[in-house]
């Protein structure tokens, strides 16, 4: 039973982390992703629930993120600043329920210092991860809160139940869960079987199975019936041979960078004094990561779950065709999460010096607090919606990086297009809506530079030609283009 001081310092905390996360948040721009789930959400709250007409990503986060964005536009509007609130409140769910995670025997002095570096203080990297729509940060909950329901021995049908309604909710909102959850459960009790012939848990792989299973079954009904389609992607696969060097880089170079510690080519100079301390915390970090995981994995049955998940993503990810770019370091989140309650789990358990806690943390809060500005940062999407208001343009089309983003900001509609190989400006299927097409505009807006002559050989050589921001708006005096 939890104590009032208890709930004042959950209170307390909560609140500091949730001012924390709008701070950050405050200093990402809108991506056209994020903005595309916004509207996918309004358009539920508008009474399209089942999003008819829709062509989505790869995945439909559905129950993990658009459900509550539709819910929360419902009771308090469409504003843009739902943008930066939302993700900052999912991240602070996300932060507490890691810190739950984190206290051993009700011990949990280490778990803020262990949580700061890559969960609590999201680095410029990290922020656009774990601090923007649409990042899996909704499916990473649920996940949690699986495995919080994991530190209990107590088997209770609600219990059960609600794990196998989470499992089925994210595999059918976004498959990584099955990373998250379904195969470190399956793994952890195969474990506990070989190990110390402890088949109690059967009931949780029970109940994600079974959760994966109505999950399929959803997806099935959802598709024959036209339902969230979710064009998908390229099936997972083992990476070629020629691209393991490159995988491992983006490995390690992401991991660098989501401690905000890349200090090659910098000098040794006091300016750069704190890159050099992030490095060696993040060196300490994966050391005690490796500790941690030799003295907890036969612990517990969530501490052998916790050791999985923070080792099955980076195995995946250096042996599979995940990697793309530093963007996709993004697969990597769940692992720091749980590779830092790990950590703090094990220090909890064996270092008692409190003194040693606080000043960890206090230090720590030093080497990685971010700096910005607390305010609606100006964007290139905001700046392309003002001129879009201040020539009276009205609604458009645009390319997919610029057009969703520039909607959100009610100056005019702008619906994302696409190229075919004849040059041809057509519907883009992908996060858009055919019920967006087949009006008459004055205007299409591009981010590339070698996308205007296929405008102007479209539509007119006429055309007037605007740049903001390495953006291009191609617009005429009258309304000639028609996309359908």
């Amino acid at each position: 039973m939890l104590n009032k001081s208890t709930v004042a310092l959950y209170l307390i905390f909560s609140l500091c982390v949730f001012a924390l996360c709008l701070y950050i948040s405050f200093n990402n721009p809108v991506t056209s992703d994020g903005a595309s789930l916004f509207l996918e959400a309004k358009d539920m709250a508008d009474g399209n629930i089942l999003l008819r007409g829709w062509t989505l990503s790869t995945v439909s986060f559905y129950f993990t993120e658009a459900i509550w964005y539709m819910i929360v536009i419902r009771v308090f509007g469409d504003s843009i600043y739902l943008m930066y609130v939302l993700p900052a409140v999912f991240y602070t769910i996300t932060i507490m329920l890691a810190f739950a995670l984190s206290h051993t025997d009700g011990k949990m002095k280490w778990s803020i210092a262990a949580l700061i570096p890559c969960v609590i203080i999201s680095s410029p990297m990290a922020s656009t991860m774990t601090l923007e729509t649409c990042v899996h940060v909704g499916t990473i909950i649920f996940a949690l809160v699986c495995l919080n329901m994991l530190r209990y021995d107590k088997h209770t049908t609600i219990k059960l139940t609600s794990v196998t309604t989470l499992t089925a909710a994210s595999v059918f909102s976004d498959s990584i869960f099955n990373y998250y959850i379904t195969i470190p459960i399956v793994v952890t009790f195969v474990v506990h079987v070989l190990i110390n012939k402890d088949f109690s848990k059967w009931r949780y792989v029970f109940a994600v199975i079974v959760g994966v299973v109505i999950a399929k079954f959803l997806a099935l009904v959802a598709n024959y019936f036209g339902l969230l389609n979710t064009p998908g992607t390229q099936p997972p696969a083992f990476v070629n041979y020629e691209n393991i060097p490159s995988n491992l880089n983006l490995f390690i170079v992401g991991i660098i960078q989501y401690f905000d510690a890349f200090i090659f080519g910098k000098q040794l100079s006091a300016s750069n004094a704190m890159i050099f301390s992030r490095f060696a915390v993040m060196i300490f970090w994966l050391a005690l990561l490796v500790v941690a995981i030799k003295n907890r994995f036969k612990a517990s049955f969530v501490d052998t779950a916790l050791s999985i998940s923070s080792v099955l993503l980076p195995a995946a990810y250096v042996a599979s065709n995940m990697p793309v770019d530093l963007g996709t370091t993004r697969y990597l989140v769940f692992s720091f999460i749980t590779g830092s309650a790990l950590i703090a789990r094990y220090l909890n358990s064996q270092a008692d010096q409190r003194l040693y806690a606080f000043a960890s943390t206090i230090i720590l809060i030093f080497i990685f607090i971010p700096s910005g500005r607390y305010e609606l940062p100006n964007s290139r999407v905001q700046d392309i919606s003002n001129f879009v208001r201040d020539n009276n343009l009205g609604d458009g089309y645009g390319t997919y990086w610029v057009a969703s983003a520039v909607t959100l900001f009610k100056n005019g509609d702008v619906r994302p297009i696409t190229f075919t190989d004849e040059n041809k400006a057509v519907r883009l299927n992908w996060l858009s809506n055919k019920a967006w097409y087949g009006f008459k505009s004055r205007y299409i807006v591009t981010e590339f530079k070698h996308d205007i002559n296929k405008i102007l050989n479209q539509y007119g050589r006429e055309g007037h030609i605007k740049e903001i921001d390495n953006a291009y708006i191609i617009y005429y005096d009258d309304a000639r283009i028609v996309i359908e």
